[in-house]
């Protein structure tokens, strides 16, 4: 996969307690096909109970102008998911997390869940 140099930054590389034990560029992680790194999903809930699901970007690498399943990223080396998702979810859609509420659904692994890598909700 190729990525730009915008989107290179340093990811932490994670044993399977969550530990922090190196850390990769993202292209090298991706083209090494790990999935010991860090990445959060955030749903968006309307007053109405209703899932929002937002369109990506027509500049995304894979899935252009397609629906997507919810607000994600990955987590940068040195990064907690909490800062990952209160940056994320400003970048995507200007929403400050300090201002709304909003709770953690859970954690999901590679070994335990069959994702692509360690994820929190």
């Amino acid at each position: 996969m190729d990525f730009t140099n915008s989107s290179d930054e340093y990811l932490d590389i994670i044993d399977e307690d969550d530990n922090a034990i190196g850390k990769k560029k993202r292209s090298e992680v991706y083209a090494e096909g790990l999935s010991n790194f860090r990445v959060i999903n955030v749903f968006i809930v309307n007053s109405r109970g209703e899932i929002w699901f937002p369109r990506r970007s027509s500049h995304k690498r894979i899935f252009p102008l397609c629906l997507d399943m919810s607000v994600g990223g990955h987590v940068a080396s040195g990064e907690s998911y909490e800062d990952a998702l209160r940056r994320e979810t400003l970048e995507e859609v200007d929403i400050n997390i300090d201002k709304v509420s909003y709770r953690f659904l859970g954690h999901l692994t590679p070994k335990h869940d069959g994702v692509s890598a360690h994820i929190t909700r």
